[in-house]
Formats: C-alpha cells, sequence, structure tokens
C-alpha cells in the first residue's frame, strides 16, 4: 500500500470517528453535533461552527474540537483552527485522529497570516493583547492571525498605553506594525541644580533687646467691690424707706382709736389692727434690708481693701444719702 493509500485510509476512519453519533439515547450534545455535521456537508461553516460549540459547552469532547477546528479553517479563522490542531496533537489519544490533526497542522501552517509588532520601547513588564486576549508571542516573535481587523493593546512600565490596528486580509503575509511608546512625565527625571550655601560673614553681636513690659491687668475685684457696696446702698435704702412706712402704719392705727389702744367699736378695733399688722410686716422687712446691706457693705469693703494697688488707681468715695422716702450710697471717682 502507498502512502497515498494510508492517508486516505486514515482520513476514512476519521471520518467515521467525528460523524458516527449514537441514534439511541441522544442528549442535547449529541442532537447539536448532529445539526453542526449536516450544516457542514450543506457547506453552511458559519453555522456549522455555531453547532458544534454549543455540542462542545454541553459535553466537551475531543472529537467535536476536531470538527471545530475544520469549521474555523473554512471560515478563515486559520490560526485558530491552527492551535486547535495543536492542541489535538499533543493531548488526543485517538490514534486516528491525533496523526490526522497533525497531517492538516501541517498543511495549514504555511497559510496562516503572521503579525510582527517592532515596539520603540520594550522595557521589563510590557503586556501586549489582540482583542483583549494576551499575546506573549508578540514580544518574541511572530503571532499567528485569523482574518479580519485586530486591536492592538501596549501597555509596558513607565510609557503610555499605546494602541494600534490591523487588518489581515490574505493567506501567508507578515504584517508588520510598528508601535511608538511615548514615557510618562513622572518617568522623565531631570537632576535638581546643585545648591550653594554661602556662609554670612560674622558681624558685631547686637544688644539684647528687653522685651517690652506690659501693664498688669487692672483687677476685677475692685470693680466687683464697687458692685457689691452698690448693692449694699441699695439694701439699706429700702430698709430706710420700709422703716419710714412702718412707722407711719403704727401712727395710723393708734390714731384709729384715739391716740389709745381701746376702740369704741369692734369695727375700729378690727381696722387698727390690720394696720398694725402692715407697720410690722414693713419693720421686719426694714429690719432684714439692713442686715443685708450691713452684709453686702462688709463684703464690699472687703473687696475694695484686698485690691492690689497700681498707679492708676484713683481715690472713690462712697457716701450715702438720705431723702423724704428714699435713701442710698453715692460712689464718686474713676474705675
Amino acid at each position: 500500500m502507498t502512502c497515498g493509500s494510508d492517508r486516505a485510509g486514515t482520513f476514512a476512519a476519521l471520518a467515521m470517528l467525528v460523524f458516527l453519533v449514537p441514534a439511541a439515547n441522544a442528549s442535547p450534545a449529541d442532537d447539536a453535533f448532529k445539526q453542526g455535521r449536516d450544516l457542514f456537508k450543506a457547506g453552511k461553516y458559519a453555522e456549522a461552527c455555531t453547532a458544534f460549540r454549543e455540542s462542545q459547552r454541553l459535553d466537551p469532547s475531543l472529537g467535536t474540537q476536531f470538527n471545530i477546528a475544520q469549521c474555523e479553517e473554512k471560515t478563515g479563522k486559520l490560526a485558530s483552527a491552527l492551535k486547535i490542531y495543536r492542541d489535538l496533537v499533543q493531548y488526543d489519544t485517538n490514534g486516528v485522529r491525533k496523526a490526522a490533526a497533525s497531517d492538516l497542522a501541517a498543511k495549514l501552517e504555511p497559510r496562516v497570516p503572521k503579525l510582527q509588532l517592532q515596539l520603540s520601547a520594550k522595557p521589563a513588564g510590557t503586556v501586549i493583547t489582540l482583542d483583549g486576549v494576551e499575546c506573549g508571542i508578540c514580544l518574541t516573535g511572530n503571532a499567528p492571525v485569523d482574518f479580519g481587523t485586530i486591536a492592538i493593546t501596549v501597555k509596558a512600565p513607565g510609557f503610555k498605553p499605546a494602541t494600534a490596528g490591523a487588518t489581515i486580509a490574505e493567506e501567508s503575509k507578515v504584517i508588520v506594525v510598528q508601535v511608538k511608546l511615548e514615557p510618562v512625565a513622572s518617568a522623565i527625571k531631570v537632576a535638581p541644580p546643585p545648591v550653594v550655601v554661602v556662609a554670612p560673614k560674622p558681624g558685631p553681636t547686637p544688644d539684647p533687646i528687653a522685651p517690652p513690659t506690659d501693664a498688669p491687668p487692672r483687677s476685677k475685684r475692685k470693680l466687683a467691690a464697687v458692685v457689691t457696696l452698690a448693692g449694699a446702698g441699695a439694701f439699706v435704702g429700702t430698709g430706710i424707706v420700709l422703716g419710714a412706712m412702718a412707722r407711719s402704719r403704727w401712727q395710723d392705727a393708734k390714731a384709729v382709736c384715739g391716740g389709745g389702744t381701746t376702740c369704741a367699736n369692734d369695727s375700729d378695733t378690727q381696722y387698727a389692727q390690720d394696720l398694725g399688722d402692715s407697720a410690722r410686716t414693713r419693720a421686719n422687712v426694714s429690719t432684714v434690708m439692713f442686715v443685708a446691706g450691713g452684709l453686702a457693705a462688709a463684703a464690699g469693703v472687703y473687696l475694695w481693701v484686698t485690691t492690689p494697688k497700681t498707679p492708676k488707681d484713683h481715690a472713690i468715695t462712697v457716701s450715702a444719702t438720705a431723702a423724704p422716702g428714699t435713701a442710698g450710697f453715692v460712689l464718686a471717682g474713676q474705675f
């Protein structure tokens, strides 16, 4: 048997493997696989890929992957198909399918277009993505790519992110894309100018300047003393007025009964008693006012005497005054 006949036998056996679906107990994955097989035979490769991917999602298998690779190749996704074939060569345990994948990968590899990126800088940590998927081989060599428009993004430490695009439309062609990376402002280090320190010439030592002496604040005790003495005067004056009113009421009470202590009738007696009670009440309040005034006056004098003297203090005089119906203290001086 010749080499050609061996290869034909291999593909015949492979066709039986990839398109054989059990008729009994068909699952949703099996139904999707059968639909993909029918669409592939009808030349509807994009729809077949969709059906095969659904079957792979429901029940992953290397046989379904082989069919997906064939669909990808028919729809122009040569790089994607090549990757699947290579994975099958590495991991598939089915000898017939593994040999077929190896043969198809060898035929497809020269047809796959490639992308070559030329970067103006390539610092450590540079990351390149194609359509959002990281591409490690892009840093060291040519990357196999599918037909269509590709979005390229380059990120490198110390540089601004750079983007570029490429359109792949021909087989076996290497597309070269140059990407210029611009450094970020913070990455540009400028050496600061040298600092020259000039020592000042020694001169005469100035005489120490004594801090200004502020006059001590005036004590608030004197103001408190004045206020207390004024309050004492108010108490005493009120006591004098109430005392005078009590005396007047007492004299009125005595006059009701003709200057004696016995009245001619009960009505006069009651009136005289009311006047007497009013006189006594005013006399008691007057006494309280005098006592409070005396205490306040003593406190005011104490505060005044114990207040520190200052040069600005002026003499303050306190004198009592009395007039018909009024009484009090007069304060004179500067505070």
